[in-house]
């Protein structure tokens, strides 16, 4: 098996998360001079097309139905949802001029085929390589494509060239269920009317995939996502957490992060931990993305309790308290 040469910029691994900046951007927001982040779309043609790529053998798990549905309810989290997000933290009037980057209407267009031409070794696990017109963004749910090329990742971002894609494995749940998983993915006891919603999943993500939703659909869905069997494989906070690269964020579990544009303290959202809901650190860091792309300034509070300032996309430490600086001097002073 030949090895990837593609670097992987982010990998959802299913193991104990590691204590990380709370957000982080992936620094280069036009790699090969190309803007190449779903952040740019935001600000431009408000379109964003993607492709499913699914071997027939796959489908057995997960219909491009499902696999859809996920994409774009995803997609609408990462806009409509943030704008939910602001507006339920009452900072709307705030961040006036951010709604409606995150808020008008989305275009989303599913291509019918993935240009697999542009998939790294994709030959060397299937016998043909079509070439299709190029999107925003692929998606390749493929176990043997996603497993041999992703260094025992379940899921993946990469950008290889031109085109961004994301993989993805067929099956989570048995990993997931072991007892040694428990303390990093929530157990399905936690979850309130487990089998309403479970009937209820695929018209909820059909509802949510139309646009425009509250928040009582918004923690519908989620709550879904926590009963682990609403497409019976692939966890929707993973496609969540996977685009979330796609539109610049970085990772979250890594035991160092380097790049400057990022906060300072550990944080628990999804881009950490990649079975959480989007969080007060994924808004700091969409607020800051966007920000960045459009060649912005701006000084604003956290979103997260207990943080300071984010200024120009970064977090500053807050100045020390008088007598917090007296007792750091009276202690120096006590231990010479």
């Amino acid at each position: 098996m030949k090895k990837a040469l593609y670097a992987l910029l982010g990998l959802a691994l299913l193991g104990p998360a590691l204590r990380a900046d709370p957000y982080s951007h992936l620094e280069d927001l036009r790699p090969n001079g190309k803007r190449l982040f779903l952040v740019n779309r935001l600000l431009d043609s408000r379109t964003i097309s993607y492709c499913v790529e699914m071997p027939e053998e796959e489908t057995d798990f997960l219909d491009r139905t499902q696999a859809r549905a996920m994409i774009e309810v995803a997609l609408r989290e990462w806009t409509h949802g943030i704008a939910l997000r602001i507006a339920a933290a009452g900072r709307a009037d705030e961040f006036k001029d951010i709604l409606p980057v995150l808020d008008a209407p989305l275009r989303l267009v599913a291509q019918p085929q993935c240009n697999k031409a542009a998939l790294p070794l994709w030959k060397d696990f299937y016998a043909s390589a079509p070439s299709a017109p190029a999107v925003d963004l692929m998606f390749v749910f493929s176990t043997p494509y996603c497993s041999g090329t992703g260094a025992h990742a379940t899921s993946y971002y990469a950008i290889n060239g031109q085109e961004p894609f994301i993989c993805s494995l067929r099956r989570y749940e048995s990993p997931v269920r072991t007892p040694s998983d428990q303390d990093y993915f929530p157990p399905m006891a936690k979850v309130e009317n487990q089998a309403e919603l479970q009937r209820q999943g695929a018209a909820l993500f059909a509802q949510a995939k139309a646009g425009k939703y509250d928040g009582a659909l918004q923690k519908k869905v989620w709550a879904v996502n926590y009963i682990f069997s609403y497409d019976d494989a692939t966890y929707f906070s993973i496609v969540v957490h996977e685009i979330g690269h796609a539109f610049g964020l970085a990772d979250e579990y890594l035991e160092e992060r380097t790049g400057e544009y990022k906060s300072l303290q550990p944080g628990e959202g999804i881009m950490r931990r990649a079975y959480q809901e989007i969080g007060c650190d994924e808004i700091d860091g969409m607020i800051t993305l966007i920000d960045r792309a459009r060649g912005t300034q701006r000084k604003f509070k956290s979103f997260c309790p207990n943080r300071g300032l984010i200024c120009g996309g970064k977090e500053v430490p807050p100045p020390a308290a008088p007598l917090q600086n007296a007792l750091q001097k009276e202690l120096s002073h006590l231990i010479k």
